[in-house]
């Protein structure tokens, strides 16, 4: 692997479950020794970094990165960025779990060569029994087949956990929400594709209520709309896909329709949803909001 493989993770009140993220990745993503994980906690006040301490001590590929306050997830990532040593640099969430080694299935790809820029992880919902849960469930596995779809017509970084070349960025905007959008338009720009990588599978915790769902769904798509207004491009996105292609969008929503028909109405409700948080992200950005740093959403804890 070169140089390595860096594992970024931007950490906030994260203590619930650092510990095992930390234990996953010493354990299950057959990390080398020029391997490295730089971890940012910015403004914790559980206790996300006195747990982490325990894991440098104990291992020095980990390296801690302390922000006395959250300054928006920009700030995190370029500090990693800054730090980082690795000729791969793979960026997760604190508050995910890598199916077995995911990470080492995407430094695999990045490393075929030619004009692969960017792997990104197969996200999949812990599965719940909440409204909000059950609509993230269908709505998730809209998002991940409509992109697999058009995997050759955009370039694309899942937020969740995504791995990308050294060369493709060096820093981010302060003023950006969705890193992995920019990361994405950065690539595009310069000549890469990215694609999904089906076996780095990534467990995420879907909000449990809807006025969460909305919330964060509001916040990524007011970093989709961001870059547009920004520097005038529109990220590779299901969104975007919408779009460009309505009828690709319809057609796979009517086949996972039919094929999961106890769902539909979960299909139909997230589709409303979607379509409000939409709404009002157009209202925060008419109205000069900045979704920097977000509310965190308690119930993805």
């Amino acid at each position: 692997m070169g140089r390595g493989i860096t594992i970024g993770i931007c950490a906030y009140n994260e203590g619930k479950n650092i510990r095992r993220l930390f234990t996953n990745l010493l354990r299950d993503q057959g990390l080398g020794d020029l391997d490295e994980v730089i971890i940012v906690c910015s403004g914790c006040t559980d206790e996300t970094v006195p747990i982490a301490e325990l894991f440098a001590k104990a291992d020095g590929r980990i390296k801690i990165l302390l922000e006395p306050e959250r300054r928006g997830k920009a700030s995190a990532i370029n500090l990693i960025l800054r730090e980082a040593k690795g000729e791969f640099i793979v960026f997760m969430g604190a508050d995910v779990i890598p199916g077995e080694l995911a990470i080492r299935r995407i430094a695999q790809r990045l490393s075929s060569g030619g004009d692969l820029g960017i792997v990104s992880g197969a996200p999949e919902p812990i599965s719940g029994e909440t409204l909000a849960e059950r609509i993230s469930s269908i709505i998730w596995a809209l998002h991940n087949r409509v992109l697999e779809v058009l995997s050759d017509r955009l370039v694309y970084a899942c937020g969740e956990l995504y791995g990308l070349k050294r060369s493709i960025v060096e820093s981010i905007p302060k003023w950006v929400v969705n890193d992995d959008a920019y990361v994405a338009k950065r690539a595009e720009e310069m000549g890469y594709r990215s694609e999904i990588c089906r076996g780095a599978k990534v467990y995420i915790r879907a909000p449990r209520t809807v006025l969460d769902y909305v919330a964060q769904r509001r916040r990524i798509t007011f970093g989709h709309l961001q870059l547009w207004r920004r520097i005038g491009l529109y990220p590779g996105c299901v969104e975007n896909a919408a779009l460009k292609s309505p009828s690709l969008l319809l057609r796979t929503a009517v086949e996972m329709a039919l094929g999961r028909p106890s769902e539909l109405p979960y299909l139909l409700a997230g589709i409303v949803l979607e379509a409000l948080a939409a709404i009002l992200a157009l209202v925060d950005m008419l109205s000069g909001k900045s979704h920097s740093v977000w509310e965190i959403a308690r119930t993805t804890k």
